[in-house]
Parts: structure tokens; sequence; C-alpha cells
């Protein structure tokens, strides 16, 4: 076998990694700024990629679901979408008995 090391993305090209995502779920809906914005994009600064997708489509089921209640045709995004999911998550340690 041969072994292939992948480094972690530095702090622009996960930018680049998280404006590219957002593109392409905001493509197409009404009310979805055009732009990742800047606030969303610090706050999940920190996050995996994984993360990242993660929390950009709960925010957008979170924007989704305001619309319908609201009887609006276009998402409504509200600046604390985001920040629910990127809380600092605590680790629990799994360990086992005998």
């Amino acid at each position: 076998f041969q072994v292939f090391e992948i480094a972690d993305l530095d702090e622009a090209q996960l930018q680049l990694v998280t404006r590219n995502v957002y593109s392409e779920m905001s493509k197409g809906l009404q009310g979805a700024p055009s732009v990742i914005p800047a606030e969303w994009l610090d706050r999940l600064g920190t996050r995996s990629v994984r993360e990242i997708r993660v929390a950009l489509q709960r925010a957008f089921g979170r924007a989704a679901i305001r619309a319908s209640a609201q009887n609006e045709n276009s998402l409504i995004f509200e600046k604390d979408d985001i920040e629910m999911d990127c809380k600092e998550k605590v680790r629990r340690k799994i360990g086992f008995m005998s």
C-alpha cells in the first residue's frame, strides 16, 4: 500500500471551500444572498468541511421554515442561523469498564 498524507486546509482554502459550498446551495433560491455573508464566513472559519456543509444546510432549513411560517415565497435569513451550529462541542471520552 502507498499512503498519501493530505495536509489540513489553510484559512484561505477553507474560506474558498465555504464560499463554493454556499454558492452551490444558494443557486436559484429566492431571497438567498448571492455571496455568503462575511459574518457567517467568520463563524464557520474553524470548522471542518463536513461541519461547514451541515451548518449551511441547517441555516437554509431554518430560513425555509421561517419563510413557510410567514407565507413568503423567498427565504428569510437571520444572522443567528449559523451561530446555533458553531458552538464549541465538548467531546466526551469513550471507555469501557470490565
